[in-house]
């Protein structure tokens, strides 16, 4: 009976150890997969800034660097010629179709367009848009329109409207 217990005792070890040597490699390939993953993110950032550069030296656009997305924010005088228009500028055209340019070469899962307006509602904008939810929406399928025209991934973008709610700057 004793050495029927220990050689019981021995594989039910060698289970216990089976099964924990399988958690570990699980733990060990997670981790690796997010090694990888963060060094995909550092190399976009790192090919977006290049990129990018003449433009952000030229205080056209920023780029900020969050845990787990790349955000660049074109403030309205890069984009649009007034504070009331949807409609991009040539300089503005120029600037979204290289950022778009920019991204079909990265293909990122998801591209957030957002668009922002500042708290008063121009007047400008009084002729075409109900309020600045409609206007800051209209902005943000002005740029998705010219990501579309360089090939950016149609499935990889949406649209959102912040209006006044989250203003870049005062």
């Amino acid at each position: 009976g004793e050495k029927q217990e220990l050689l019981d005792k021995s594989i039910q070890y060698l289970e216990e150890k089976k099964a924990l040597q399988k958690q570990i490699s699980q733990v060990g390939a997670v981790s690796q997969e997010k090694k990888e993953a963060q060094a995909r993110y550092n190399k976009s950032y790192e090919y977006i800034t290049s990129f990018l550069e003449a433009e952000r030296l030229n205080d056209q656009l920023y780029i900020i660097k969050f845990q787990d997305k790349i955000k660049i924010v074109l403030p309205q005088r890069s984009l649009f010629p007034t504070a009331g228009s949807a409609w991009l500028s040539p300089k503005g055209m120029k600037t979204v179709k290289k950022i778009g340019l920019g991204l079909k070469q990265l293909s990122p899962a998801s591209i957030e367009i957002a668009g922002h307006t500042d708290s008063v509602f121009a007047p400008d904008a009084k002729n075409s848009y109900a309020n600045n939810w409609h206007l800051g929406l209209a902005r943000a399928m002005s740029v998705l329109t010219v990501f579309e025209e360089v090939h950016v991934k149609r499935e990889s973008m949406y649209i959102v409207s912040y209006a006044d709610t989250k203003p870049i700057s005062d």
